[in-house]
């Protein structure tokens, strides 16, 4: 599993002056207005509001053109840090660490038993949960398979057959890499706007997405939960590891005091080690709300299991509300 795309959104950025001239960009005119520069490593959209966006894939910056590679945090934070230098070169100051993340797609290969083309029946059955909307793209040698909605989206296609088609890779070498045509199928699950990133892995920025294992974590818990029946469809097991929390949270109650043979008394804080193996907080699980029960307002002096009920079978059908008034 690894990150195959990265689009990041930023207003802090720009370009470069040297000698008191700005240093000329080859901007090109974009459909729908605004400017594009585009290179091998990166891509750079300059739209009509003056926001820079940016997207481009942590592979190719280091130099794994055929993008079958699972990247580490080390590994990503090294393809940000060349991303400054490239972009530097090229004329252009940017706040990448501060850029919202606005699009993130993350991928996995898996083998399944049969053929890609053979699994695309079984894959169209497959219900998601938020994804309602099927569509099957045919090629001339593969078809690509894509459920989504507007704020997600997973696509499954023949990877193999792409990097035969589009030349990364002869057949023989495909096929010695274990990367066969109509034998491999690479599952992508995009999020595409920063709304949604940000609701389902805490992450605002570039920062916050490489700043711990935690949030690569958290895009592997979210990817499993998504792709879960996709695999499932293809027959494979690629062997979904929730990554578990350990957490030791004090007791409230005071320390006990361990007695051990032949040695004395010990005191020692009693700890509770727990997994955590939900990836939902706990705050966002309750059912019900927090607010107190409404209704009438309790009779003064009536309270526990003192207070007489509403009717005296002794006196007359007056409240007991009213004679304690």
């Amino acid at each position: 599993m690894g990150i195959d795309t990265i689009h990041i959104t930023t207003t802090r950025w720009r370009p470069l002056q040297r000698g008191g001239r700005v240093v000329p960009v080859a901007w090109r005119a974009r459909r729908g207005g605004g400017l594009i520069f585009k290179t091998t490593e990166f891509t750079a959209i300059r739209n009509c509001w003056g926001y820079l966006l940016l997207n481009f894939s942590p592979q190719h910056l280091l130099g794994h053109v055929n993008n079958v590679h699972a990247l580490n945090l080390d590994e990503l934070r090294t393809a940000v840090r060349r991303l400054e230098r490239i972009l530097y070169a090229c004329g252009l100051i940017v706040d990448l660490r501060g850029a919202a993340v606005s699009r993130l797609d993350v991928f996995c290969d898996v083998f399944p038993p049969m053929e890609v083309s053979h699994s695309m029946p079984r894959l169209e059955g497959v219900r998601i949960p938020f994804l309602n909307k099927k569509i099957v793209y045919s090629g001339l040698t593969s078809s690509t398979f894509y459920i989504r909605n507007r704020s997600r989206e997973a696509c499954v296609y023949d990877k193999g057959s792409e990097l035969v088609e589009g030349q990364h890779l002869s057949p023989n070498v495909a096929e010695g890499m274990g990367y066969a045509p109509d034998r491999t199928a690479r599952i992508e699950i995009r999020w595409k706007n920063t709304k949604t990133i940000r609701s389902v892995f805490q992450v605002s920025s570039l920062r916050d997405l490489l700043r711990s294992q935690s949030s690569l974590r958290k895009i592997a818990t979210a990817y499993n939960h998504v792709a879960f029946n996709l695999f499932e469809a293809l027959q494979v097991s690629p062997g979904l590891e929730f990554p578990p929390r350990t957490r030791n949270v004090p007791a409230t109650h005071p320390k006990k005091e361990i007695k051990r043979k032949g040695g004395p008394a010990e005191s020692m804080p009693l700890l509770i080690s727990f997994e955590i193996h939900n990836p939902v907080r706990s705050d966002r699980m309750r059912l019900l709300p927090s607010r107190k029960a409404r209704g009438p307002p309790p009779i003064p002096g009536c309270e526990g299991r003192g207070c007489p009920s509403f009717r005296d079978d002794h006196s007359d059908s007056q409240p007991i509300r009213e004679r304690l008034g």
